[in-house]
Formats: structure tokens, C-alpha cells, sequence
């Protein structure tokens, strides 16, 4: 991922974050994230985009003939990496959002973040922007 990042955004300053659950308890993605975007907001007040990036997926060189997945652009609230092989290249959740999503911390901030809900089976999914 790093290598992606700094081979085809050599202009953009960025830092890779990993937030993993220790614990036995149910995976809760909504927990993960918040806790993640607590410690980035707090340690770098500065930071303007934030891209939530499932550990398992991993930008395809070329993206199709869109080009690259834009990790540098968030002015709007955008759904980076949905459309997956496994999924006949479509969206698995018509109502939701997750694999890679791109927010700017005005718009994280605002939304306070993702539901705090314990996810079985669905664990890749935004939590339905908290509805």
C-alpha cells in the first residue's frame, strides 16, 4: 500500500494507520473505526482527509479505465473500492458503504464517527452512515 501511495501521489504527505481489535470479544468494526479516527484527529489536529481502507483490499494497477483509485481526493464523502471480483464487480450493499471510504474530518466529525454496533458476517459495511 505504500508503495502504491508514494509511487502515484509523490505531492501528497500521508501516514498509514492500523487499528486491530485485541480482544475475544465480537468483531465491532464501528468501535475499530472511531477509536482509529480519535487517534488521528488527536495526535495530528491537521489533517484534512481521512480514507478508511479494509486490510484486504488492495488498489488494482491499472483500475480499470478510471485510472487510479483517487486516495488523494476528498472533498465529498466517496466510496473508493466497492466494486470487487467476487461480487461480479458490482456493490454488495446497495444501502451501505465500506471496503474504501474517503472522508474529509469535517464530514467524520460531523456523522460522530460510525455506529458502534458488533457487525457477524457483514463486517466489511459502513454501518449504513449511522442510520
Amino acid at each position: 500500500m505504500q508503495y502504491y501511495l508514494h509511487s502515484h501521489f509523490p505531492d501528497s504527505d500521508f501516514s498509514l494507520w492500523i487499528i486491530e481489535q485485541d480482544d475475544e470479544e465480537l468483531f465491532n468494526r464501528g468501535w475499530l473505526v472511531n477509536v482509529g479516527l480519535k487517534e488521528i484527529m488527536t495526535k495530528h489536529p491537521e489533517t484534512q482527509c481521512i480514507i478508511l481502507n479494509d486490510v484486504d483490499l488492495v488498489p488494482d494497477l491499472p483500475f480499470g479505465s478510471r485510472g487510479l483509485v483517487p486516495y488523494n481526493q476528498c472533498d465529498l464523502p466517496i466510496q473508493l473500492g466497492s466494486e470487487l471480483e467476487h461480487f461480479n464487480w458490482g456493490v454488495p450493499y446497495g444501502a451501505c458503504a465500506g471496503g474504501i471510504v474517503s472522508m474529509n474530518a469535517n464530514d467524520w466529525r460531523k456523522i460522530n464517527g460510525l455506529a458502534m454496533i458488533t457487525l457477524v458476517g457483514e463486517e466489511r459495511m459502513m454501518t449504513c452512515m449511522n442510520a
